[in-house]
């Protein structure tokens, strides 16, 4: 599973869009894009920083190091 999947499996399950998570947790839709991309990518190079990954968990209660399987 690449890195972030869960967390988009997650939104895509409880029908959140990236635009509700963003009001809910202040942190852009334009982060969150780069997010999902990353999904797409074997080795991305975008990495969010700890406070985005911490404001998405608290919204989710999905844990940081299951939103971060397979990091390479």
């Amino acid at each position: 599973m690449p890195v972030f999947q869960s967390l988009f499996f997650c939104l895509t399950f409880h029908e959140i869009t990236m635009k509700q998570l963003s009001e809910d947790t202040g942190i852009s839709v334009r982060t969150l894009t780069r997010m999902k991309k990353a999904t797409r990518e074997q080795n991305p190079k975008y990495m969010p920083s700890i406070r985005t990954l911490q404001e998405i968990s608290k919204v989710t209660n999905l844990p940081i190091e299951e939103m971060m399987d397979n990091l390479p």
